[in-house]
């Protein structure tokens, strides 16, 4: 999918670039990005687009294009961050995710996480893509997504609680259970466990039409 996004876009994701070149990075944290970056961003942006932000990234989100644009912070609460392990740099958690992903599609779990690719340097800065889905906490007609049934949900309760699980959400997890088995939703879960990918909250994942997706699990050690 993000592949076929980047040749459909290839143009406009170049202007988004350009215009991103007036921002500013060298500092970037949760407490500067509006202003460093998102309001020089809009003077030379005249389209419409939404932005977001957390304690790791920001996020520009151009829903009419179904694409995002995450860009990694430096800085958390004024220090710097160095959690991310599994990326080119220690604060790069778009990194981080990009390279989960791999390792998630090498098991054969990529339908569940939504892919994150590296883009390019703005300003000696990286920049990353990702196809667009609507965080779980932001759909209000959640009963509209659903494909499971009451059983799905009430087998997933008990493969919980047999493997001492975490869970995200029980009925968001039941979709996965429902739409492609047994077998691959236990595969999941251990993929989340041994992986660490932690911070999955309902902000984190959502869907694509039907299908649950996670969106962000870059995680979060500062």
């Amino acid at each position: 999918m993000l592949k076929e996004i980047r040749e459909k876009y290839n143009n406009e994701i170049e202007e988004i670039l350009e215009a991103l070149k007036w921002g500013r990075f060298s500092n970037l944290d949760e407490d500067c990005f509006e202003e460093d970056v998102i309001e020089p961003f809009k003077e030379h942006y005249k389209k419409p687009f939404g932005w977001d932000n957390g304690c790791t990234k920001g996020v520009l989100i151009f829903k009419n294009f179904n694409f995002v644009i995450k860009i990694p912070f430096l800085y958390c609460d004024g220090e710097g961050l160095h959690g991310a392990e599994e990326g080119r740099e220690e604060w790069d958690y778009c990194s981080q995710e990009e390279n989960r992903y791999e390792r998630a599609k090498k098991e054969g779990l990529e339908k569940v996480f939504l892919e994150t690719s590296f883009l390019e340097e703005v300003n000696f800065h990286p920049v990353y893509i990702q196809s667009f889905a609507e965080p779980l906490n932001k759909i209000i007609d959640k009963e509209s997504r659903r494909s499971s049934t009451k059983e799905d949900i009430n087998n997933v309760e008990i493969i919980m609680e047999e493997n001492n699980y975490s869970y995200i959400s029980c009925e968001w997890e039941a979709d996965i259970y429902a739409l492609y088995g047994k077998f691959f939703y236990k595969k999941f879960k251990e993929f989340i466990k041994n992986n660490r990918i932690e911070d999955l909250r309902q902000a984190n994942v959502g869907y694509v039409g039907l299908s649950p997706i996670i969106l962000d699990y870059a995680g979060f050690d500062d």
